[in-house]
């Protein structure tokens, strides 16, 4: 057995792993998360191929991304995309290929985990540090144009490009946009330190959002008084019959923009879907969530792996700024549907 980087030549065969292991793991999915290299807003990819006589027998790979711990630049490694072939396992390659995510950085975080993972990460030094927070507002919407929506299982009908509300006195845009600008995003220089956060930037958010899984997301700014304040990125999801839901898979803003941000997203999902959704945690956004009704559940665990010098420090998830975009959680499911441009 051999454990060696993959390049990008590589990933067709790849793809043929998961597929031969009954895993969907769709081409998009594969060019965002598994295609070695460094990428705009400082993220670096690296995968892991375990290879018997040749062949792929396991993968795992992690995405590097710049984050803060409470103000301090430090490099945020998620391990992502474990898998081993059923004849090896029992034999301690799953240990060792979540051993191999650990050089060369100090914090390295997970979101979920099945029942066959967790072990692995609990055995390797990962400390469950809580969960994220569903939270789920059910609206029924009623326009006859969303018919088709509800029947078809192809692409889903745009939200409007622009709207527009007033709270509080402060008049609120949400606006599509295509391409973040200017680079300078004013929620970078106005959010409180947090625990841990990945800041938001231009070119994260042009990574994650804006490359091979752009069809599935739409990203949206959010205005106030005139000043850009906030972003948040939906996508679709078809998982019940007849009932549309939009997941705000990712969101961030300004200090003291977080309810008007929160709000100018459930308005935008609300419009075209019956249901919409936000897994986050960090208080700053718990408390906008749960200010705005909505059902709030206990989700998928956070489970963190770091320097001891580091561990005092992020012990209260309440200071975290997480949401269900970080990681590879946006990935396209099975089911996510397309929005129609």
């Amino acid at each position: 057995m051999s454990l060696e980087p993959i390049a990008a030549p590589d990933l067709p065969e790849l793809l043929e792993f998961f597929e031969r292991i009954g895993v969907h793991f769709g081409a998009g999915n594969l060019q965002q998360f598994s295609r070695p290299g460094g990428y705009p807003g400082g993220v670096g990819i690296t995968t892991l191929a375990l290879r018997d006589e040749g062949r792929i027998q396991g993968t795992i790979g992690w995405i590097d991304v710049p984050a803060l711990v409470r103000g301090s630049a430090v490099m945020l490694r998620w391990p992502i995309n474990q898998y081993l072939a059923a004849e090896c396992r029992g034999r301690g390659l799953g240990k060792a290929l979540m051993e191999a995510t650990r050089p060369g950085t100090a914090l390295r975080c997970v979101i979920g985990g099945n029942s066959a993972s967790i072990p692995i990460l609990d055995r390797t030094g990962y400390i469950q540090m809580g969960n994220l927070q569903r939270f789920r507002w059910s609206r029924p919407c009623l326009a006859p144009r969303l018919v088709g929506d509800r029947l078809a299982a192809g692409p889903r009908s745009l939200p409007p490009e622009e709207l527009g509300f007033t709270r509080g006195g402060r008049r609120v845009t949400a606006r599509r946009a295509p391409a973040l600008d200017p680079p300078d995003l004013p929620w970078q220089r106005s959010a409180p330190p947090g625990g841990i956060q990945v800041p938001r930037t231009q070119g994260y958010l042009r990574w994650a959002f804006g490359g091979p899984l752009q069809s599935w997301h739409l990203v949206y700014q959010v205005v106030i008084e005139g000043s850009l304040s906030g972003c948040f990125v939906l996508a679709a999801r078809a998982e019940r019959r007849f009932v549309l839901t939009t997941e705000i898979v990712d969101l961030d803003c300004a200090a003291g923009a977080e309810e008007e941000t929160l709000d100018a997203a459930l308005r935008v999902a609300l419009s075209r879907a019956d249901v919409a959704r936000l897994r986050v945690c960090g208080g700053r956004l718990v408390r906008a969530a749960a200010s705005a009704g909505g059902r709030k559940e206990s989700d998928h665990p956070v489970r963190l792996s770091c320097d001891a010098s580091l561990m005092g420090e992020l012990r209260d998830l309440d200071a975290w700024q997480l949401t269900y975009g970080d990681h590879d959680q946006f990935r396209v499911r099975a089911s996510s549907r397309i929005w129609r441009r």
